[in-house]
């Protein structure tokens, strides 16, 4: 369509006819329509696709509803930010070198021994929710697998159930593209605080992830390992929900007269510092 309308356009600048000017125009505005047709089109069938996923279509939405923002230059270093980023976790490991260990207190539930053989109708329902982001690391577009998921799901299934029963993760997947991104618009992007690294995976090993992420969560909602009040991560919990519990907790409180404080507790690097040994310990046991 758009080549037509570029001949076209040489065509009347060469020619400057009357002839053949209604001709140029009339295919401009018969491009026009096309693009806002398809524009339409393709909101309408992303919406649709995203009608079971709240927080991709809620991203979809951001697109439109957030203007573009301009590119952040910087001029740190990779050393420089992985000397940052190091010296963080291992300023707040020393800190809290002294402190107890922790008591966890163990519950007793059906152990999560196995996983059970993953389908390529529950592989296609899985890539048809996944965002289609890339990664360099990636050998195809996430987009073309993503049109063709009935093609791909037989050979990813046959993948994911291969890795999960072996228990093994090639070193091909673990590897990621760690990208610093500014955490608000607007921090200076000459202080190393400013940043927060995200790490760009291939899309096999996200895959994966959320495969797992599904049987866990199965059997989490099926013996209730979580504790009552914890609203992250958890099917239906948001922070929506979380403001809503603390919300009824004053109110009720106001109701009967007594005295309410509210302490707010943000921990610093939290994913970065968790004691995967601890961690470990609390996921086998």
């Amino acid at each position: 369509m758009k080549r037509t309308t570029r001949r076209l356009k040489r065509q009347y600048r060469a020619a400057r006819s009357n002839a053949s000017d209604p001709a140029w125009r009339a295919q401009f505005d018969k491009q026009r329509v096309l693009f806002q047709t398809k524009y339409a089109s393709y909101w309408s069938s992303t919406v649709t696709e995203n009608r079971d996923a709240s927080k991709l279509l809620w991203s979809k939405v951001n697109v439109l509803l957030r203007p573009p923002t301009a590119p952040t230059t910087s001029s740190h270093t990779v050393d420089d930010f992985v000397s940052f980023c190091v010296g963080k976790v291992d300023k707040i490991r020393q800190a809290t070198s002294g402190a107890p260990p922790p008591v966890i207190q163990m519950r007793h539930v059906a152990q999560f021994s196995h996983f059970s053989p993953v389908t390529s109708k529950q592989i296609i329902n899985l890539l048809a929710v996944a965002p289609s982001k890339c990664c360099s690391l990636d050998p195809l577009p996430t987009w073309i697998i993503k049109k063709l998921k009935h093609v791909f799901a037989t050979v990813l299934c046959s993948l994911c159930n291969s890795l999960l029963s072996s228990g093994v993760m090639p070193a091909s997947q673990k590897h990621a593209i760690v990208l610093p991104r500014l955490k608000k618009p607007g921090l200076d992007p000459t202080i190393l605080s400013s940043y927060r690294p995200i790490s760009n995976l291939s899309f096999l090993s996200k895959l994966v992830e959320r495969v797992v992420t599904a049987h866990f969560i199965s059997h989490a909602e099926e013996n209730k390992p979580f504790p009552d009040r914890q609203s992250s991560y958890r099917r239906d919990h948001s922070t929506e929900t979380a403001v809503l519990c603390v919300h009824n907790d004053l109110v009720h409180a106001i109701d009967e007269q007594w005295i309410t404080g509210l302490v707010m507790l943000d921990l610093s690097a939290a994913f970065d510092t968790v004691d995967q040994s601890i961690l470990l310990s609390v996921l086998e046991r």
